[in-house]
């Protein structure tokens, strides 16, 4: 899909009465062919402003996002794991078998032998442990909201939210074992500004948050879930960060001037001044 052609199907689709509120039943195939800006890919602008506008040639597809998004489907869309997921008779995935099954069912995702097994295991974990949280909001709906100073279209699908609590829950599979280990990667994923973002567009259309977090399942079927609240100090750094990447964008689109090439200073450099990645 080009980008005119999900602006115009966004026209289409979302009329004006459906912005700024939470909409249901959008299914996330629709939601991301949306050209709004969402925190998905905002890591891209980081790179470049012009490799950002043309993001939808550079989807990334490897086989670590297809076992996240399976445990991440089994948590809060089980109903959905049998139609959109298929397990390949082999443990990897650049297999003959795995290549003929994805020839055979296109619509399907090809995951390694065992895994929706696991997937599942853990999504039965996560709700003995965290059952009653899972219950108390709405999974996956959309939010779009067109910004009046800018008209750019914003765009979050928080996994839970819960008005009635004022509760926002971002769920995570890891590859972190433990909650020490979860809390090294937050800020180097972004964690921080992903939160940051659908809670300022949550409070920006008059939804309240009372407490954003993340909801971590490990990978590892034999690790237990954990969970942590978001503090207003890392909210704060990720809003920091969202706001520098969508204020450089909002001059991007008006000047077209892009830095191409960024300069490149030594790891101590990088570390001292906080940037080292």
């Amino acid at each position: 899909m080009t980008e005119n052609e999900s602006e115009a199907g966004m026209s289409e689709i979302y009329k004006v009465p459906m912005l700024n509120k939470l909409i249901e039943g959008i299914s996330a195939e629709e939601y991301h062919s949306l050209d709004g800006l969402s925190s998905t890919r905002f890591d891209l602008m980081r790179r470049s402003m012009k490799a950002f506008e043309l993001r939808h040639r550079f989807q990334k597809q490897k086989a670590a996002f297809d076992e996240g998004q399976l445990i991440h489907d089994a948590i809060l869309l089980p109903h959905l794991v049998s139609g959109r997921y298929i397990e390949s008779p082999t443990v990897g995935l650049d297999t003959k078998a795995a290549n003929a099954l994805r020839e055979e069912y296109p619509s399907k995702v090809v995951v390694g032998q065992g895994m929706i097994k696991d997937a599942l295991f853990i999504a039965e974990s996560v709700q003995l442990i965290y059952g009653q949280l899972l219950d108390r909001g709405i999974k996956e709906a959309s939010l779009l909201v067109q910004d009046s100073d800018t008209g750019l279209l914003f765009k979050c699908r928080p996994d839970i939210y819960s008005e009635e609590y004022g509760l926002l829950v971002d769920v995570k599979s890891s590859s972190a074992k433990s909650p020490a280990e979860f809390l090294k990667v937050i800020e180097a994923y972004d964690y921080d500004m992903q939160i940051a973002w659908y809670t300022d567009l949550l409070l920006r259309c008059g939804y309240p948050v009372e407490q954003a977090g993340w909801l971590v399942a490990p990978k590892d079927p034999t690790d237990a879930p954990f969970g942590f609240v978001c503090s207003q100090e890392l909210l704060e750094k990720g809003r920091s960060k969202y706001q520098t990447l969508v204020a450089k964008w909002i001059e991007y689109k008006t000047t077209q001037i892009d830095e191409l090439f960024k300069p490149a200073y030594s790891w101590e450099f990088r570390k001292e001044m906080g940037v080292a990645s």
